[in-house]
């Protein structure tokens, strides 16, 4: 088995690859009789190392000359797609919430990861007051520095990373999240849409909002973004369940009123609306908080949770503790996690991405 074979834990090279032991990445290939693969119905010869551009023969799919080996794990017909919610710490300063962001991607990539999920406003924070000359230079233009950095970091590991950020178009400001595919390229831009990301009196000629739910069909299945309130909003949750995503990434920004980081009070009375909002959504869906003080305007408590289409949780990460919480998926998408097999990873296993503070936010 070769090096990069050994890294994505599937030796594929030569074989005949039966209909549900491989992902291959079809949002490459240009015309194609299926825009996204879960497995490759029937069989399909591949002939290079997983991760490489590989020939493909597969019945029912035309005009599709070759495809992208995904970071599946799992031997035999059991597969495994790992992804990671992680939770990055937010300072006043975005160089080294950048560096901080960058560092727990490898960490997720190494453990497996094939999309890595970070908070809204990850860069920076929601850290705007309601002030233009204040907040406009804390969005990031699109593309620009910020997006390079990231799609160079997604073409680096070869996974989709997904952040939320604050984004400057002019003189305006939003609130978005961007998916970014292996190859470095934004295949999904998404703006909040609910206003609670600002103050009510904010002016609407500086402080923005999107106008609809969109989906990315990707190698992992089709993505859609909600921001934070907008998971609460009952027109998107509506539209998310019309267009049936088989990912749903919810990049937050959440505190209590008391900058506290009580999980008892979280679990009793926040979580239990989290999952009533998902089941009506319909879809697996991954939800993810930062970390910071309440000294910058109210920090944030952090947490993770991985939710199955009936809103239960299916893995969660603790509050107040930087990292990145890696959760193995059955890779059709079914919201059940993979029975434990030896040899195998761990179902919804929580692995350490980095180290712990305090923190929260109202």
């Amino acid at each position: 088995m070769s090096e990069e074979e050994a890294r994505y834990g599937v030796d594929v090279a030569g074989s005949n690859v039966s209909s549900s032991c491989l992902m291959v990445d079809l949002t490459l290939l240009g015309d194609c009789g299926t825009s996204y693969g879960e497995a490759v119905p029937g069989s399909a010869t591949v002939s290079r190392s997983a991760g490489a551009w590989v020939p493909l023969a597969a019945r029912g799919w035309k005009h599709c000359g070759s495809a992208r080996v995904l970071p599946i794990h799992g031997t035999g017909r059991l597969m495994v797609l790992k992804v990671a919610l992680a939770v990055n710490e937010v300072t006043r300063d975005p160089h080294l919430n950048l560096t901080g962001i960058v560092g727990l991607a490898r960490e997720a990539r190494r453990q497996g990861a094939a999309l890595v999920l970070f908070p809204e406003a990850a860069p920076t924070g929601l850290l705007n007051v309601d002030d233009p000359a204040r907040d406009l230079p804390l969005g990031q233009e699109i593309p620009g520095p910020v997006t390079t950095v990231l799609g160079g970091t997604a073409r680096e590991l070869g996974v989709y990373l997904a952040v939320g950020m604050l984004e400057r178009a002019g003189d305006r400001l939003f609130d978005a999240a961007l998916l970014f595919d292996p190859r470095g390229d934004i295949v999904l831009h998404y703006r909040r849409i609910t206003p609670g990301w600002h103050g009510p009196r904010a002016s609407p000629d500086v402080y923005g909002h999107g106008e609809g739910v969109g989906v990315a069909l990707t190698a992992l299945g089709s993505v859609a973004f909600l921001l934070c309130g907008d998971l609460f909003d009952d027109s998107l949750v509506a539209s998310v369940r019309s267009l049936r995503p088989d990912w749903l990434l919810v990049p937050m920004a959440r505190c209590f009123g008391d900058g506290s980081e009580d999980q008892a009070r979280w679990d009793a009375e926040e979580l239990p609306q989290y999952a009533e909002r998902v089941a009506l959504a319909g879809t697996t869906t991954l939800v993810v908080n930062y970390l910071a003080p309440p000294e910058l305007e109210g920090g944030a408590f952090g947490g993770a949770w991985v939710f199955g289409r009936d809103g239960h949780v299916m893995a969660s990460w603790p509050l107040g503790r930087v990292g990145c919480l890696i959760a193995s998926l059955d890779p059709r998408f079914c919201g059940v996690s993979v029975p434990q097999q030896e040899g195998t990873p761990s179902a919804w296993k929580g692995d350490v991405g980095g180290g712990s503070r305090a923190a929260s936010r109202p």
